[in-house]
């Protein structure tokens, strides 16, 4: 199993201030081929990274948290718990691979989430259906299980917003919410801009 050496950079480039999530987000990201990861795409890159000074890990440690933080269910936790797929593993649920895989319909994606997630502001979803998503966790989700890029996700947004289909917070903002016009009352008139 080879490592992608952009995500190796990239780590290395962020050195000690990536989280574990962050760290297997990107590994997922850069594998898109397939829904969620193997252990043995893990272990690879846990060796490669208990050869540098970028993480402050062992290999042993890294593959101890993914036994850790993974469970058994088809429901959304939180942000860090890991989910089975199968004989792989991703940091999103089966569930949602099985709904939403290979798609990029970021409307699909802002629907099902608001639907299927009992959440709070400081995870995916505000909880209530046309409360919007964070911008940034949104973009993940669709390269993770649309098995895509975030670039893509990103000028799929831009397209709907573009369009008025999608309204989004203050975009400068790194959490701005982004909504579907269809599914919320809360229209604040500087989202029409």
């Amino acid at each position: 199993m080879s490592v992608d050496e952009s995500v190796i950079e990239e780590i290395t480039k962020h050195s000690q201030n990536v989280l574990f999530r962050e760290l297997l987000l990107m590994i997922e990201r850069s594998h898109p081929e397939t829904a969620g990861i193997s252990r043995e795409t893990i272990d690879a890159y846990a060796s490669e990274l208990g050869g540098t000074t970028a993480v402050e890990f062992t290999p042993e440690e890294l593959l101890d948290t993914v036994d850790d933080r993974l469970v058994d269910t088809d429901t959304w936790i939180d942000t860090n718990t890991l989910y089975p797929l199968d004989d792989r593993i991703s940091v999103y649920p089966a569930r949602w691979h099985d709904a939403l895989g290979g798609t990029v319909d970021i409307p699909a994606y802002i629907r099902f989430i608001e639907d299927e997630v009992d959440g709070n502001d400081a995870d995916l979803t505000r909880a209530q259906p046309g409360d919007g998503l964070h911008e940034q966790d949104l973009l993940d989700l669709v390269a993770v299980v649309g098995r895509t890029d975030r670039e893509t996700a990103k000028s799929r947004l831009e397209q709907l917003r573009d369009r008025g289909e999608i309204a989004e917070g203050a975009d400068q903002h790194p959490d701005a919410l982004v909504y579907l016009r269809e599914r919320t009352d809360r229209r604040d008139p500087a989202l029409d801009t």
